[in-house]
């Protein structure tokens, strides 16, 4: 069974900081949060092709 995902808040985005090597946090249904050595902030989303169950 997979585990189930808290969604993330305003507040915990706002509160984490960068480390020494880029970070995720998930968001769950395929989105999540790059937080890079230099303290960029990305949102990415991962989409998985449903015909060919391949990562896009």
């Amino acid at each position: 069974m997979a585990k189930k995902i808290r969604p993330l808040i305003d507040a915990e985005i706002k509160q984490t900081k960068p480390t020494d090597s880029d970070s995720t946090l998930f968001d769950g249904d395929g989105l999540e949060l790059l937080i890079r050595v230099y303290g960029t902030k990305t949102w990415r989303f991962r989409y998985y092709a449903p015909a060919t169950k391949k990562e896009q």
